[in-house]
């Protein structure tokens, strides 16, 4: 059998009085029917192989990610243990908090399936117009939406009637004209074919006047 031997100094500071507990922890390369090998055990808590299945590591690391969680693991129990022992905490309210979270945290997870067991997630396009034609009011606007290309250059700009042309993207590269043309004398600059703005934003940018 082969063991590994950890050596754990834990410290309790209470008030004036420091309790030092040592542990001489021992790995015991020992079998368990339901939860796998045995790998420590503190007092009466035993820590085995299905324990720590969820841990994450490689083949490289796992020595180290093992040892880390065990020490960790010991020295929780060590304190849980000295707590337990210590008359000053109130065991009994600590019991009833956890077992009103355990029910709790029961109840939500009860609802949760019950909700998800429910819903119907996949909506059908029929499903979609008909709610909007009943519900048309939620669905109107303070403002009006907009799509623009909008360039702002100063107005001594060479070739004005060049990027007038261009502007107006009725050939295939007009667009790439404008883009470069913004990068080289415009001030501000903005086209997104996809998103729409409102148009109140849009005249912070670009004063309008004698809209009817």
């Amino acid at each position: 059998m082969k063991k590994t031997r950890f050596n754990i100094l834990i410290e309790i500071i209470t008030g004036r009085n420091i309790i030092a507990l040592a542990l001489m922890l021992i790995m015991l390369a020992c079998n368990s029917e339901d939860k796998g090998r045995l790998i420590a055990k503190v007092g009466d808590k035993e820590l085995h192989s299905d324990d720590i299945r969820f841990l994450n590591y490689s083949s490289s690391d796992s020595a180290e990610v093992v040892s880390n969680f065990v020490a960790n693991w010991a020295e929780e129990q060590i304190l849980v243990t000295a707590a337990e022992e210590n008359e000053n905490i109130d065991l009994k309210s600590i019991e009833r908090k956890v077992e009103r979270f355990r029910n709790e945290l029961l109840i939500y997870q009860l609802e949760n399936d019950e909700i998800t067991s429910k819903l119907d997630t996949v909506v059908s396009d029929e499903e979609i117009s008909a709610y909007y034609k009943d519900h048309k009011n939620d669905f109107q606007l303070n403002d009006y939406l907009v799509k623009v290309l909008y360039l702002k250059v100063p107005v001594d700009a060479p070739e004005p009637e060049k990027i007038s042309n261009a502007y107006k993207l009725n050939q295939t590269d007009d667009l790439k004209t404008v883009e470069i043309y913004a990068k080289m004398y415009a001030s501000n600059f903005y086209y997104d074919i996809e998103s729409w703005i409102y148009f109140d934003d849009l005249l912070k940018e670009i004063p309008l006047h004698d809209i009817n």
